[in-house]
């Protein structure tokens, strides 16, 4: 190898390695499960406008400001067609509350599983609760009677419940049971924010010694 060449990758090391032990990696944003009820699907109640109940919810706490939050659950269509709505609400919604304290909504059809909001959905820290309004046909929102309950702790399951009746037009303000037989699933996902990882400068006196190593093994490569 000519001495030019090996004098340039001599150099070169050391400023690759210079860069990596001061540099500053850049900052990221991620989709992270902030919640999801894991466990084997074996609880479900009718749900319908000639079923048992007429819609089911689930209470969660937020415990820190969310971004593009996203919510999934699953479904399951029992009598064709199967459609209703959904409303995220800002309180406890077994507990009774008002159409001023609706975030959002949205409407579902079919079984399977289903996914509601997304980006541009933001929460502030609070509880919450995800109901579901089931107006044609009849099924069930899956649910399990041995939660595993899964997330990065940005969200907590308080409890579920099913609507009773259907009252004054706007399904968080029917009377609702809070459900004790099994948790219903439910998976919050949002956006989490990875801080950048700065390397530590080496000390001066380990520069020096890497300079003098770099410099030494040129020497026995040129004589």
């Amino acid at each position: 190898m000519e001495r030019g060449s090996v004098v340039k990758n001599i150099y070169v090391c050391i400023l690759v390695s210079f860069a990596f032990l001061s540099g500053t990696a850049e900052a990221a944003v991620v989709n992270s499960t902030a919640l999801s009820v894991e466990g084997e699907q074996d609880g479900v109640s009718s749900l319908g406008p000639s079923a048992q109940y007429y819609g089911a919810g689930v209470v969660f706490e937020v415990h820190e400001d969310l971004e593009s939050v996203a919510m999934s659950i699953d479904l399951i269509c029992l009598n064709d067609p199967c459609s209703g709505e959904v409303f995220l609400t800002r309180n406890d919604v077994i507990n009774g509350i008002s159409i001023a304290s609706l975030e959002d909504g949205a409407l579902f059809s079919g079984g399977g599983e289903q996914t509601f909001f997304g980006a541009g959905l933001d929460l502030v820290a609070g509880i919450y609760s995800l109901s579901i309004s089931w107006r044609e046909g009849f099924g069930g929102w899956w649910g399990t009677t041995v939660p595993d309950f899964q997330g990065d702790g940005r969200v907590s399951y308080i409890r579920d419940g099913f609507m009773e009746t259907f009252d004054n037009g706007f399904p968080p303000q029917a009377s609702w049971i809070e459900n004790a037989v099994y948790d219903t699933g439910i998976t919050i996902t949002a956006d989490k924010y990875v801080p950048p990882v700065t390397h530590v400068p080496l000390p001066a006196g380990s520069v020096l010694l890497l300079t003098g190593l770099a410099l030494l093994g040129l020497r026995r490569r040129l004589s």
